[in-house]
């Protein structure tokens, strides 16, 4: 079938799901030859559905045959970082910048509508063993986290092959807010472990964060926070990697400024959660702080003014490299 997002049209395969769950391929498997463009596959039961953000410009909706919403906005008139999906025979309704509803489809008019689902962009692009993004067979390290991540990553990446120790790709595979918060990280972090063509991986090493999203200030907010972090972080530990690194959120100092301590609450929530599983951290809100001061308004490496969460000059090759020593730090205590 083909499917439409934002005047992009992407192939998804045909209407029924498999019947043993096999992976379906979003995209033509890729031609011989030196471009080598990506095949993108999503779960045997899930849909193919545009994504703004992803990389391959898919992503996986765990509904067989679902609607796939436009994902339109006001601030993004061309679709969301999260688009969203719904049911067969139901009808997306836009109820904020990034979330939608399903409304059922008639004669159940008075039916109440559905929470619809998110769309998961699809893991890390290249296999651990590719023999051409990763010639030196380094063993191979996923970051799983947000646009922050996004920004560190490819400095990382540097620094670890530099020293022969790590091939790092980020997942999801992707532009954007990445990961997202953990409402949407625990409903894709299947994607996010396995490769963009859907092939379940086993990674040497996983560092991850999650925080930057998940910025309101409430008690229900902090339960939802710590209930979806614990179940992302047991799904990694399922997918047996050897290594794993919590890193904690980097500052959101506008918010602490005006008395929102989500950033701080949470990043405490997550020590102790990552302390239960035996899961080091590395501390990046304490690297930022380190330089720019333990409350400031601005800072020669933010990217705003006043800061907010995004980074320039030195600030990601600083977050970089404390990843980087952490990584060193950690044994293979997952074999």
């Amino acid at each position: 079938m083909l499917v439409a997002f934002a005047g992009l049209v992407v192939l998804g395969l045909s209407s029924s799901p498999s019947s043993d769950g096999a992976a379906r391929m979003c995209t033509p498997p890729p031609s011989p030859g030196p471009a080598r463009p990506v095949t993108t596959g999503c779960g045997g039961n899930s849909t193919c559905c545009g994504m703004q953000y992803s990389d391959s410009k898919v992503g996986c909706c765990h509904l067989p045959d679902a609607v796939c919403c436009d994902g339109s906005s006001s601030i993004m008139p061309t679709g969301d970082a999260i688009q969203n999906c719904c049911p067969k025979g139901h009808t997306c309704r836009a109820v904020g910048t990034y979330s939608s509803v399903c409304d059922p489809p008639p004669p159940a008019t008075n039916a109440s509508a559905v929470a619809a689902l998110q769309v998961c962009t699809p893991g890390p692009r290249y296999a651990p063993a590719d023999p051409v993004a990763n010639p030196q067979a380094l063993p191979s390290l996923i970051v799983i986290g947000d646009s922050v991540s996004i920004g560190y990553t490819p400095d990382l990446a540097a620094l670890l092959r530099g020293d022969g120790s790590r091939f790092v790709q980020h997942s999801p595979w992707s532009t954007g807010g990445g990961a997202a918060d953990t409402k949407n990280g625990l409903n894709c972090v299947g994607e996010f472990l396995r490769t963009a063509d859907y092939a379940a991986q086993r990674w040497d090493t996983v560092v991850f964060n999650f925080g930057l999203h998940d910025l309101t200030n409430s008690s229900a907010s902090y339960a939802s926070y710590a209930a979806n972090l614990g179940g992302i972080t047991d799904a990694i530990l399922a997918a047996r990697p050897r290594r794993v690194l919590y890193a904690l959120t980097t500052p959101m100092m506008k918010n602490f400024n005006d008395g929102n301590f989500a950033v701080e609450h949470n990043n405490g929530v997550a020590r102790a959660l990552m302390a239960a599983r035996g899961i080091p951290t590395v501390d990046l809100y304490k690297t930022v702080t380190d330089h720019c001061g333990a409350q400031y308004v601005d800072c020669d490496i933010c990217a705003a003014s006043p800061c907010d969460y995004h980074y320039k000059g030195k600030g990601y090759p600083m977050l970089a490299a404390a990843l980087q020593a952490a990584v060193h730090n950690l044994t293979a205590s997952r074999e």
